[in-house]
């Protein structure tokens, strides 16, 4: 049961109802707006609703309001979408519709109060007289929330509504936008008490039950509960300290397609006093709290001077802070930032993100209209990874691709792919992650030709910006037929050609499995064949952990079918020491049989078995090769078999397909296109 005692009168209530399932971020608007309020002497409350079961929603609304009594309720539409296309297309998972889950909590707090209204936040702010309508309310602050406050009173009277800045609202039927203005960051400290108390009490205290069930205990404010069923997401709150927002700048003078930060926020940057900002760091830092993301378009836009101005007071700061230091993020690009600048900001707690590089082909690039060229991008990589490292601080930043441009093309992504592996990127960067699909918010800024977007809604399908919409390159539907096998292709580019991930899911046993049976298995491996070895095959798992070192020289020493058996098909308790057994198997195969394969790997150009029976490449290497003669799979095994007259259920074979399945290389003519593209479109 909430607690009355700790709810006061209000002013202006605030709401917030439409964060991520597996984002539940304590609102940074809350803070801000908070703020200004208090600057303007209203009193303002906060309601934070996510994750709450219905009943507890109901139940919340219903106590706070009434204690409250507020004079005017806001909402804050901080996004509308996951700004993921996948999470729209597994059926698994419940997508994510914040307007529409706001339209519920909106009609059930017009039954409890007859006072006016408001929205605001950035995703209200691109669509605003459209989510307006949709949710019919009467009224919203586009952009800059800084005019609500001072014309407070003449909002809540209706006078003068076509005077004032920001406001949308309606007249006689019709949605009005007034003049928008781009106010400076709040030139005081936005954090005090009061606002950190009820973000500690968000975040709470976090009792994790493995990575399904997690439970957070909020000491008086709503109890938020819920599942982390999420494929790609883990519960931000893993940590009782939270990352404190801090605003550092706003506006932005680039143009590029797929951004509407200048349409928001201005298309001139205005930075906020250092002082300040240095004010709120001291002053969350005295209350314990270590991580801090500095809110901006970009950290260096054009320059940096801002960026190391930063970073010293960060430096001097964490001096004062012993052996518990604090550490700091921002969004900057991959330009404008030099080796010397980077160990300046590693030094001073700095743990970097940076917006995602759209490609590594200038011609696209240009088309997006980003302030950078792949140059600029190689050299960031370059040398980030080399301060990184220098300072110990691996693994490296992500290599985070705009898969879903619209300007994607074969040859763009071909010339990305090749310059990423010539440049020994899989090398410097962590891992890589992709944005698959481009979220259009204007439709004659962002959507630049009319095929290729799919918007998602709970309901009928819609052509409105409210609901998620996305697009990607128009000639990639047209090679894929459907947007699942694009998503399904962007999976392999991320997870085989730009990264390791899928070698954390091979599965040895599956593999003998579906590629031979433990009769054609036993033949491979015959005594006297094992015997005739050049290779002795005891070094090859000497290092293996004793239960698999068991199993497989057990095997070795009896290969019959019956032995071989259960390396196919293991029990459920013995399936980890069976797959590493099989995996190992398999390089005994390349061993007993390495003349045998040497022919074959010749006459597909591929490399050699090197010392241990693999080929040593990266799968993107491999596939460029067997791309020049073969756009199947099917084709080259036939083609082999036939021109080495090989046998397709012999060693020879299986041997090809274990490298095959051990660099996860899939040959399709649709792939090939895109990803082997020489010539220009």
């Amino acid at each position: 049961m909430p607690n009355l005692t700790s709810i006061k009168p209000a002013d202006l209530l605030l709401i917030n109802a439409s964060n991520l399932p597996y984002e539940p971020f304590y609102p940074y608007a809350f803070v801000m707006i908070s703020a200004l309020a208090r600057q303007a002497g209203i009193s303002v409350k906060r309601l934070e609703l996510s994750n709450l079961s219905a009943d507890d929603m109901d139940l919340w609304l219903q106590t706070t309001i009434a204690a409250c009594r507020p004079r005017m309720i806001g909402f804050t539409v901080r996004q509308t979408d996951t700004y993921a296309i996948q999470d729209y297309m597994d059926d698994t998972f419940a997508p994510y519709y914040p307007v529409d889950h706001l339209k519920g909590v909106i009609a059930k707090v017009k039954n409890l109060t007859s006072a006016p209204l408001i929205l605001g936040g950035y995703g209200f702010s691109l669509h605003a007289k459209e989510i307006l309508a949709y949710l019919d309310v009467s009224a919203g602050v586009k952009g800059c929330a800084d005019p609500l406050f001072t014309h407070f009173e003449d909002i809540l009277s209706g006078r003068n509504l076509d005077k004032i800045p920001n406001l949308v609202y309606r007249k006689n039927g019709r949605y009005h936008e007034n003049q928008q203005i781009y106010f400076n960051p709040f030139s005081q400290r936005e954090y005090n008490e009061e606002i950190l108390t009820e973000i500690l009490n968000h975040y709470g205290r976090i009792i994790s039950y493995g990575r399904n069930y997690i439970t957070l205990f909020n000491n008086g404010t709503p109890i938020a509960l819920g599942n982390d069923g999420h494929p790609r997401n883990m519960y931000a709150m893993l940590s009782q300290s939270p990352s404190i927002p801090i605003e550092a700048s706003r506006g932005c003078g680039f143009n590029c397609y797929f951004c509407s930060e200048p349409r928001i926020k201005g298309n001139k940057v205005r930075y906020r006093d250092l002082d300040v900002i240095e004010d709120e760091v001291r002053f969350c830092a005295s209350k314990n709290l270590r991580e801090f993301w500095f809110v901006c378009s970009e950290l260096n836009p054009g320059q940096s001077d801002f960026a190391l101005a930063l970073a010293e007071r960060m430096h001097k700061i964490n001096e004062t802070l012993g052996s518990h230091p604090l550490t700091w993020k921002a969004y900057h690009l991959p330009h404008f930032l030099s080796r010397p600048d980077l160990t300046a900001m590693y030094d001073s707690g700095f743990v970097t993100t940076w917006n995602d590089v759209v490609s590594l082909d200038d011609r696209q690039l240009e088309k997006a209209r980003v302030p950078y060229r792949a140059a600029h991008a190689l050299r960031f990589f370059e040398d980030d990874f080399s301060v990184r490292k220098e300072k110990d601080l691996l693994p490296p930043i992500k290599f985070s691709l705009f898969l879903g441009d619209v300007f994607l093309t074969p040859r763009s992504l071909t010339q990305t792919l090749q310059t990423f592996h010539r440049q020994g990127l899989m090398e410097k960067c962590g891992g890589a992650a992709g944005i698959y699909g481009i979220r259009i918010f204007d439709w004659e800024k962002n959507r630049i030709c009319p095929d290729g977007a799919v918007t998602f809604s709970p309901g009928e399908k819609s052509e409105d910006l409210i609901h998620p919409t996305f697009q990607v390159a128009p000639a990639l539907l047209k090679t894929f037929g459907h947007m699942n096998r694009v998503v399904e292709f962007f999976d392999y580019i991320i997870n085989t050609l730009l990264s390791n991930n899928f070698t954390r899911t091979l599965d040895w046993s599956f593999f003998l499995a579906r590629n031979t049976t433990p009769e054609n298995m036993a033949g491979f491996m015959e005594k006297q064949a094992i015997q005739d070895s050049d290779d002795p095959l005891e070094t090859i798992f000497e290092s293996a952990e004793p239960p698999v070192k068991k199993l497989l020289g057990s095997i070795l020493a009896n290969p019959e079918p019956q032995a071989l058996q259960p390396l196919f098909y293991p029990s459920p308790g013995e399936k980890r020491v069976c797959q590493g057994a099989a995996g190992l198997l398999v390089i005994c195969l390349r061993a007993i049989h390495r003349a045998r394969i040497k022919p074959l790997l010749a006459f597909l150009d591929l490399p050699p078995l090197d010392r241990d029976l693999n080929i040593n490449a990266p799968s993107y290497h491999l596939l460029s090769r067997l791309y020049r003669s073969w756009d199947t799979e099917a084709e080259l095994l036939e083609s082999a078999c036939r021109r080495l007259d090989l046998n397709p259920a012999g060693p020879e074979i299986l041997i090809l397909k274990s490298i095959f399945f051990q660099h996860n290389l899939i040959l399709k003519k649709s792939y090939k296109e895109w990803i082997c593209r020489e010539s220009d479109e």
